[in-house]
């Protein structure tokens, strides 16, 4: 009677052929009972070949080529990307010259000072009426057009007080008040020293 190959002989025999390289076949054989181990060398004794089992050879990986059609997909869009934002930055460069760079140059004192003719139209921005340009003639009359010039506001001359001090105050004109708020000297003509005494001035 032939011997039964023993199980681990079986399981040997499976793993064998299910880590055989792509290029060998797998044989079987059954033995009197029936039993069916696979090999990739000559059958065990109490066994004949039944059959053999090619293996097909592995394809190479498919996910490779995916991989690559899907790489070079996103690279075509980086770089479709990376034109468009240089063209939109070359053109607003074309667009807005650039400015010339800050070296720091701080301008000092007061601002200027506007011209009497714009001061003239801020002040009287509403009415141009009041602009004329034949200003110096007399009679406040254009030349032969017979339109009455509107009259100017009166200039506000009064003195400002600018200075006091124990004594009292002092204004724009060079007048003196005491701290009743009385004339008490001024300068009048030649330069002297005026001083009101009752109804008399006194100059020296």
């Amino acid at each position: 009677m032939p011997a039964r190959p023993c199980p681990l002989v079986l399981a040997a025999a499976l793993l064998s052929a299910a880590s055989l390289p792509a290029w060998a076949d797998v044989t079987r054989c059954t033995d009197a009972r029936g039993r069916v181990v696979y090999t990739d060398q000559a059958c065990p004794a109490g066994t004949q070949q039944t059959g053999a089992v090619p293996v097909p050879e592995a394809a190479p990986p498919l996910y490779q080529a995916d991989d690559s059609a899907r790489q070079s997909q996103v690279e075509s869009a980086e770089r479709a990307a990376r034109i468009q934002r240089e063209t939109v930055e070359a053109a607003r460069r074309q667009a807005q010259p650039e400015l010339p760079p800050d070296r720091g140059l701080t301008v000092m004192g007061p601002p200027p000072r506007p011209s009497p003719e714009a001061q003239r139209w801020s002040e009287r921005s509403d009415d141009r009426a009041w602009i004329d340009p034949w200003d110096g003639y007399p009679g406040g009359y254009y030349p032969g057009a017979g339109y009455h010039r509107r009259p100017r506001p009166p200039v506000d001359q009064r003195p400002v007080l600018r200075q006091c001090d124990a004594g009292g105050c002092t204004d724009t004109l060079g007048n003196h008040y005491n701290r009743q708020d009385r004339l008490d000297r001024y300068e009048g003509p030649g330069g002297k020293t005026c001083r009101p005494v009752g109804s008399t001035v006194i100059c020296r």
